[in-house]
């Protein structure tokens, strides 16, 4: 079984949303799990991104035209099917959620504050 981890953080000064001449902060991590057996592997990660003074994510605006920072908490689980050495065939599930005021994704006509992925993918390397 690998496991990995992986933490940033981040500060700028005269950048606070609220006041500009404050210090804005920003800080992520990440932390992954993967079980491997003969062609197939399975894995999970789970993922944090606070940015609330939008360092690097810019203005952004949630369905009532505030702005807000980005707060996402994420969770991803797949699996991974490998019939050669290099390449690869990943089907995977990801869960991505904000804040009740950062209801910032579109879906079927309204804003959400969480978005559910279904995402597959095919890789070769030579």
């Amino acid at each position: 079984m690998d496991f990995g981890a992986e933490f940033n953080f981040g500060m700028q000064t005269n950048s606070g949303l609220a006041d500009s001449t404050a210090m804005a902060f920003i800080y992520s991590g990440i932390l992954l799990a993967k079980y491997k057996f003969e062609h197939f592997g399975i894995y999970a990660r789970g993922e944090v991104f606070e940015d609330s003074d939008e360092i690097l994510t810019g203005p952004v605006e949630n369905s009532n035209h505030q702005l807000v920072g980005i707060n996402l908490v994420a969770g991803t689980v797949g699996i991974e099917f490998k019939p050669l050495p290099n390449a690869y065939l990943r089907v995977e599930s990801r869960y991505l959620q904000t804040t009740e005021l950062e209801d910032i994704f579109y879906s079927k006509g309204e804003f959400h504050h969480y978005r559910i992925e279904g995402i597959s993918a095919l890789g070769v390397w030579f």
